[in-house]
């Protein structure tokens, strides 16, 4: 959408893959199992950090409630 704002997080780490190849587009859950993102992309350079983008869940469900008019994602 022109003109729109994004919001996402970036995970880096020098000594561990946060994520490989072909994992864009799962879920991210937190150490008790609830869910709180996307994973968007994976950038992994051999001389810099290993990184991830994460879309938080608050932010897609924001935006699914304004493009539906007040709906909601539900998992139940």
């Amino acid at each position: 959408y022109p003109n729109s704002v994004t919001e996402e997080i970036e995970v880096m780490s020098h000594y561990a893959d946060i994520a490989v190849d072909g994992d864009s587009g799962a879920f991210v859950v937190n150490e008790h199992g609830h869910l709180v993102g996307l994973l968007i992309a994976v950038a992994k350079e051999s001389t810099s950090f290993n990184t991830a983008y994460i879309t938080p869940f608050d932010a897609i469900q924001a935006h699914i409630k304004e493009m539906t008019n007040g709906g909601f994602l539900s998992f139940d």
